[in-house]
């Protein structure tokens, strides 16, 4: 019998949908980006545009390397953290306070659709 990645797939799906039932619309939040290949300004614009439509307070964060402790530390003061980079980090960080979303996430919560899963934006 062929391993199957669809159990694995099915958890990591129920974690990150505990996360966006975790966040609340408002509150402080953080966008994290990089720079050069991981720097995707039209993705902090549409993210911007959101949270000034919401009236949501928003700081940006660019950074050179982003492991556990900078996040962590990046993260404190605000209620959720935003990753414009990799988007696979948030999936790693998912036990991080606060909550750390994917860019797609982050809109769906915004946008109020949270029917379906987006990933990665």
């Amino acid at each position: 019998r062929l391993w199957s990645p669809e159990n694995e797939v099915l958890k990591l799906i129920r974690i990150r949908m505990w996360k966006l039932h975790e966040i609340k619309s408002g509150g402080r939040w953080l966008i994290v980006t990089g720079f050069h290949g991981q720097y995707r300004k039209w993705l902090i614009e549409m993210l911007v545009h959101e949270l000034r439509k919401k009236g949501i307070e928003y700081a940006l964060a660019k950074v050179l390397k982003l492991d556990r402790d900078a996040l962590v530390n990046l993260g404190k003061g605000f209620d959720v953290v935003v990753l414009t980079l990799c988007p696979y980090i948030a999936f790693d960080f998912y036990d991080v306070i606060p909550p750390v979303l994917t860019a797609g996430e982050a809109l769906m919560i915004l946008r109020g659709d949270t029917n379906r899963y987006v990933y990665p934006w």
